[in-house]
C-alpha cells in the first residue's frame, strides 16, 4: 500500500544545557529549525520557552533553555529530523510528537476544499457552455453560406 505524500503536524520540544548562555542556545535552536526547512518542512510556531529548572538532573545538568517548534512535514522526512537530533550533541533531550488535527479544522479543510472544487466545477461549465455558443456560431456561418 502506497503511502500518501502530505505535510503532517508535529511538535518538537528540546533541551539545551545552561553551560551555554542564551544567545548560544538560541543559534543551536535555529540550526534545528533550518534543518526542518531544507527538509522543505512549514514552520508554524517558534517558540523559546527560556531557561527553566529541569524536574532531574540530565546528563549532569539541573536546567536547561526549553524550546518549542510547531511544525509541517512529510512523514518520510521525519527519520531524518530524528537522526539529526539524536546527533546534535547540544540538545540533551527532545521529543517529537504528532499532533492531531482538531475536528474544526479538519471541517473547515474539508469546506475549503469543496468551495475550490464548485469553483473549479463553474470554471469548467463555463468553458462548456462558450464551446457550445463558439459551435453554434460556426454551424450558423456555415448554413448562412
Amino acid at each position: 500500500m502506497e503511502q500518501e505524500k502530505r505535510l503532517r503536524d508535529y511538535e518538537l520540544m528540546f533541551i539545551i544545557p545552561n553551560k551555554y548562555n542564551k544567545e548560544e542556545a538560541k543559534s543551536f535552536a535555529d540550526e534545528v529549525d533550518k534543518f526542518i526547512k531544507e527538509k522543505k518542512g512549514d514552520i508554524i510556531q517558534f517558540k523559546a520557552l527560556g531557561n527553566k529548572r529541569l524536574a532531574y538532573k540530565i546528563k549532569g545538568f539541573a536546567y536547561g533553555y526549553y524550546f518549542l517548534i510547531e511544525f509541517k512535514l512529510l512523514n518520510e522526512k521525519l527519520k531524518d529530523l530524528n537522526k539529526k537530533l539524536h546527533l546534535f550533541s547540544e540538545i540533551i533531550r527532545y521529543q517529537i510528537i504528532k499532533k492531531k488535527v482538531s475536528k474544526k479544522e479538519e471541517s473547515a479543510k474539508k469546506e475549503v476544499k469543496k468551495e475550490k472544487e464548485k469553483e473549479k466545477d463553474k470554471k469548467v461549465n463555463e468553458k462548456i457552455d462558450l464551446d457550445d455558443l463558439n459551435i453554434d456560431e460556426l454551424l450558423n456561418d456555415t448554413i448562412k453560406e
